[in-house]
């Protein structure tokens, strides 16, 4: 049901559900979020993932569930996703997890606006300055991703090696 949707649908439809559960914040989650999870399942074109992003505001949300979906999200986007500043902030919150990290170095890989890539990068710089044993391989990848992205503050930066 979802291919036949299309992938701006799809996106359009996250946008909107992610704007009101922020929104409305008596709308039950259970169904947008199970949407997601299709859309993520149906392994759709990554254009298709964008508008998910908007769910990084929606702060009922549980942060573990956030921050599976949003990884699943952001890797099958390619890292271009709606408010990637935000959902890196958001990652921020918990940047002692793999998943956070993984979340951020995903949003690098994109082509993101200029303004945008700014406000994510300073997110990896800040989250190499973490130090938690169970993340030095994902930040070894965002430190690579940050220098590629020439954020050259990376570079007296310890990956935790």
């Amino acid at each position: 049901m979802l291919r036949t949707a299309g992938t701006s649908s799809v996106s359009e439809a996250g946008r909107w559900l992610g704007l009101n559960a922020l929104h409305a914040p008596d709308m039950p989650l259970d169904a947008a979020l199970e949407l997601w999870e299709a859309a993520l399942d149906a392994a759709l074109s990554g254009e298709a993932y964008e508008g998910f992003g908007w769910f990084s505001m929606v702060e009922r949300l549980d942060p573990d569930r956030w921050l599976d979906l949003t990884l699943r999200t952001a890797q099958a986007a390619g890292g271009q996703v709606d408010q990637a500043a935000r959902v890196a902030e958001r990652a921020l919150e918990d940047a002692d997890d793999e998943r956070a990290v993984k979340i951020v170095t995903a949003l690098l890989g994109a082509d993101l606006k200029l303004w945008y890539l700014e406000e994510v990068g300073n997110v990896g710089l800040k989250m190499l300055g973490h130090q938690d044993v169970k993340t030095v391989g994902a930040r070894a990848e965002l430190r690579e991703r940050v220098l590629e992205r020439e954020f050259f503050g990376a570079r007296g930066r310890s990956d935790g090696k």
